[in-house]
């Protein structure tokens, strides 16, 4: 990593000299536009935000127009340098969410995100997190007069918040989230000129919130990596799975938000039937009860956190449904990688999964935190042509998985919404592509309902 001081890299200005020094590369266009977003959420453990933000990077490795960097919270100050732009972290308190992983921090050093702004100097600035983040983005202000937008990632309202309250007394819990939303509404509606979101779901509940800004722009996946090439016979030959027996997968922070304890619950019933082998992989608060479970089951494999991505990719790839129980997802980005990898998907009735499971018609949906519902509708899965369902939802992935359209059309907005803040004349709304392309012929009925 190679780290650099800010405080040598943009030096006080003469009086009366610009206050903005864009950093350009050699041959870089004047007219190159200049993002910087601030994550809170963003850690080098994981997750889908880190996804999000390292396929940025990479979109913009051959896009000279932009400039691209990303404010975060790390254990130490520093800059790294990457192919697409600027890493800067900033040094934050550790923070210890319930049954999640360490690595979580929140910035909490105002002057050095201050000197990032004035090195940067952006003409929009992306807050992904509710905490620290907005009020560190007005930073920015003192040096140039950047648009200001948001990326609702998390579902922290519902996922973080009422479980955290749900043991106060009725009036205390219904001003806390009456301050909460209050507090959503001030910050995205009213001091963000536009809030992304990736599901239509989470667009709906934001605006019965009253925060109508929303643009809707699902999110892309990587579809080299989650194919269904990469299925491997020998990993699954590891797993003791026959050619003809059904693999259930489970990827991600093992944890309630997550529905990780839906799927433990309902793993001696799934094992039930012979041919059924369970696979779980990654890490979090159930961690331990994971171990135990792969201890007691001889079909049920526990792969621990992986961090090689081709590897997680041939984990998706041979193994033949995937269970997405997270009930607060507000896209469902391993949902998408199951797809993309062939895999017909069980998501839950709350959420974003709910959205890819029917658009792809490569899935079902069981109540949200009911092991039987989750049971019954697996075995339903199960008893489908999954060879069919397997080319429908690679095929649905294809039509809707691409990251280039996502931040095609997301910086296609930036635009136009840089010419309105900025006065300037804006053209005539651009029509971007449908959000979501749903798969049109129906999934056939199981052969003993024909």
């Amino acid at each position: 990593m190679k780290l650099l001081d800010l405080s040598r890299m943009a030096p006080t200005p003469a009086k009366g000299q610009a206050t903005r020094r864009p950093l350009r590369t050699a041959g870089s266009p004047a007219s190159t536009m200049r993002i910087v977003d601030i994550c809170n959420h963003y850690t080098d453990v994981g997750g889908g935000v880190r996804t999000y933000h390292l396929q940025k990077f990479k979109y913009f490795e051959d896009k000279p127009q932009y400039s691209y960097a990303l404010i975060a919270p790390g254990e130490h100050n520093g800059t790294r340098d990457l192919p697409g732009g600027r890493l800067h972290y900033v040094k934050g308190l550790p923070v210890t969410a319930k049954d999640s992983p360490t690595g979580y921090r929140i910035m909490m050093d105002a002057n050095r995100v201050r000197r990032i702004f004035k090195m940067e100097c952006p003409d929009v600035v992306e807050i992904g997190a509710p905490y620290t983040d907005p009020w560190f983005a007005k930073l920015a202000k003192l040096y140039c007069d950047p648009l200001f937008v948001g990326f609702y990632h998390l579902e922290f309202r519902d996922a973080h918040i009422e479980p955290w309250i749900h043991d106060w007394p009725g009036w205390a819990r219904t001003a806390t989230m009456g301050f909460f939303d209050w507090s959503l509404r001030f910050l995205y509606q009213k001091n963000m000129d536009a809030t992304f979101v990736a599901s239509e779901c989470v667009q709906e509940d934001l605006a019965g919130l009253g925060i109508t800004n929303t643009i809707l722009t699902p999110l892309g996946v990587d579809t080299d990596r989650f194919h269904p090439d990469r299925r491997d016979e020998g990993m699954r030959r590891s797993w003791r799975a026959e050619p003809t027996d059904r693999v259930l997968l489970h990827a991600g922070r093992l944890s309630v938000e997550k529905g990780t304890n839906v799927v433990l619950e309902a793993v001696p019933r799934l094992l039930e039937d012979p041919s059924v082998h369970i696979v779980v992989a990654g890490r979090g608060g159930l961690e331990e009860r994971v171990i135990a479970m792969d201890h007691e089951h001889d079909r049920f494999h526990y792969m621990g956190y992986v961090t090689d991505r081709e590897r997680l990719g041939a984990i998706f790839a041979s193994s033949d449904a995937y269970l997405g129980t997270g009930p607060y997802e507000t896209f469902g980005l391993s949902i998408l990688e199951a797809l993309s990898s062939g895999l017909p998907v069980v998501a839950t009735d709350h959420g974003a999964g709910t959205e890819l499971a029917v658009n792809s018609s490569a899935g079902v949906v069981f109540t949200a935190g009911d092991a039987q519902s989750l049971v019954e509708q697996t075995r339903e899965l199960l008893g489908r042509d999954l060879v069919f369902l397997r080319k429908r939802a690679r095929r649905f992935a294809e039509r809707n998985g691409s990251w280039t359209s996502t931040f095609d059309t997301m910086y296609l907005h930036y635009r136009q919404l840089l010419k309105r803040h900025r006065g300037e004349k804006v053209e005539p709304a651009f029509t971007p592509p449908p959000a979501v392309r749903p798969t049109l012929r129906p999934v056939p009925a199981p052969a003993h309902l024909r």
